[in-house]
């Protein structure tokens, strides 16, 4: 049910996508990611005092669960809608780079759902609710997914490789997506590596600094079986996948550590 959802929003996208870049959307769109990463990350309970979380007017586990849902729904559906028009080429540099998308791809790709404050306030109930809380989880996974995957993307095309080289070297993300403990978070980063290390001039050593070489290297090290993801859907194994997605990401690593050289 999900994924033929995920289908349904391909399609609607398809037809949006031209609009949203002729009407200027696209900054709006890019604003509303930021605002709702900031809700992920802050947990909302955070700063209410002790007397209010113990008292009558505790909020219900359901009401923090369903807006966490929403959250995250609402943010899965815009990183589809930024990967598409990035897929497409329809985006101009100034777009992606002076506008803020890529930033929000990043913010996106290393996206985490902040929920210890709010589990500490609530009762057990929240915690005893482990497949809804697995399949949150999930959702951040292909969200992480889908913006480490646009941004390879981007990075395929040299007149954008200088913009994202020199973001690189001002906040090594690129280096903390390597080390991503979501298997197609570092199969897309190490993809990206690569092709920036087809550049044939001095800033392409810039990659490497600090922990980038050494990143790059743990990602070789590892056995291919090591990152595969054995999660089960519909009663299919997904190891088998996983492992062919870990031989991709050697491959480019493989390929991103020769380059560099």
């Amino acid at each position: 049910m999900f994924f033929s959802g995920i289908y349904l929003l391909y399609q609607i996208l398809e037809s949006m996508r031209p609009v949203i870049v002729s009407k200027g959307a696209l900054s709006t769109l890019v604003r509303l990611i930021e605002s709702y990463i900031k809700s992920c990350a802050i947990p909302l309970h955070a700063e209410m005092p002790a007397s209010a979380i113990n008292s009558d007017s505790r909020p219900s586990s359901n009401l923090i669960k369903s807006t966490d849902e929403a959250t995250v729904a609402v943010l899965l559906n815009n990183a589809h809608i930024i990967y598409q028009l990035t897929r497409a080429g329809i985006l101009s540099r100034t777009q992606l780079f002076s506008e803020g998308t890529f930033d929000a791809l990043i913010q996106l790709s290393s996206l985490e759902l902040n929920q210890v404050t709010i589990k500490k306030n609530l009762s057990n109930e929240e915690n005893e609710d482990a497949a809804a809380e697995a399949e949150l989880q999930q959702r951040i996974r292909i969200i992480q997914g889908v913006a480490a995957k646009a941004i390879s993307g981007i990075a395929a095309n040299a007149a954008n490789q200088h913009s994202i080289i020199e973001s690189v070297k001002r906040s090594h993300w690129l280096t903390r997506l390597l080390s991503s403990p979501n298997p197609e978070v570092c199969k897309y980063a190490a993809k990206t590596m690569a092709y920036l290390s087809l550049r044939n001039d001095k800033h392409k050593s810039s990659l490497i600094q600090g922990d980038g070489a050494k990143a790059l290297v743990a990602l070789i090290v590892a056995s291919p079986g090591d990152n595969a993801d054995i999660n089960r859907e519909d009663g299919v194994h997904k190891e088998q996948q996983g492992i062919l997605a870990s031989i991709f990401t050697v491959s480019h690593a493989c390929c991103a550590l020769e380059n560099v050289q």
